[in-house]
């Protein structure tokens, strides 16, 4: 397996137009030992790996930073969540904020050491004018990057996934756990907002997330309520952005979307509540 992942990152660098693409099967390599193996033998596998590559890989570093770290950490996050049966939503959840730990400590470091800041440089693509209040949005753009890299992976991995057997959900379920992510994330949010609206940002993109999975999920769903509340919720959003922007200003007026969430808890703690099962499916 290690062989596997030098081979990759080796063709990384001699070949980047074909490399690039198979570095998205690194985190599945790193997840078939995870889930396979014990402890002992993935503390052996991770240190032959990075041996490798120090001998066979260069430049070290960069290659280091930029993809067996990240992939080795997104294989652990993939081989938790199928060992704890995540479903779809808590799985894209969890293994895009674990990018997005991995891409704002890219940035960082990027930034520190190399003078180079990659935000700014996409900023630069879509032809954005980045002032001080637009700033603040960096880490929506990075958990946007980040949930999109975990989309391309998941197109790649997932048929290997299932082609080796390996436990994952398919279907679009509600949990009662991720009901109280939702509120958790929701509350922890709006108590930023009033207090530290630049840290409020950091639970924009995950809670947006959560909002789109659970519109898309009670929209599927018979009952005829949750379709007309969730309609007139998108249909008074536009009223309720124009009174947010009278008093916020730049990007907090972004702070506004928070009110699409409203809808779906309601009908999420409804259903939780008339559920006769414990922790049955929302």
């Amino acid at each position: 397996m290690s062989g596997m992942q030098v081979i990759i990152l080796w063709l990384n660098v001699t070949l980047p137009v074909v490399g690039y693409w198979l570095t998205y099967l690194l985190p599945f390599i790193t997840l078939m030992v995870f889930f396979f193996i014990d402890w002992r033998g993935f503390l052996i596998y991770s240190l032959t790996s990075i041996l490798l590559v120090m001998m066979l890989v260069q430049p070290l570093i960069e290659t280091t930073l930029f993809y067996l770290l990240p992939s080795w950490l997104l294989g652990i996050g993939y081989g938790i969540a199928l060992k704890k049966k995540a479903s779809l939503l808590s799985l894209l959840v969890f293994l895009s904020i674990i990018q997005f730990a991995i891409l704002a400590l890219i940035y960082a470091l990027t930034l520190e050491f190399y003078q180079l800041d990659l935000v700014a440089f996409i900023y630069q693509i879509f032809n954005l004018d980045r002032n001080t209040n637009v700033v603040l949005l960096d880490p929506i753009l990075i958990y946007a990057i980040a949930l999109l890299q975990v989309l391309i992976g998941l197109l790649f991995i997932y048929p290997l996934i299932e082609r080796f057997k390996l436990p994952i959900q398919y279907q679009l379920y509600f949990s009662k756990n991720e009901l109280i992510c939702f509120y958790g994330l929701f509350i922890g949010t709006l108590l930023l907002v009033i207090f530290v609206p630049s840290l409020a940002f950091f639970g924009v993109g995950p809670l947006a997330l959560f909002t789109i999975y659970s519109y898309v999920y009670f929209f599927m769903k018979p009952a005829s309520y949750a379709f007309y509340l969730l309609l007139m919720g998108l249909i008074l959003y536009p009223f309720i952005h124009a009174i947010f922007s009278s008093f916020l200003i730049g990007p907090y007026r972004i702070f506004s979307v928070l009110f699409l969430s409203i809808f779906p808890m309601i009908i999420a703690l409804f259903n939780s509540i008339t559920q006769k099962r414990e922790n049955a499916l929302i």
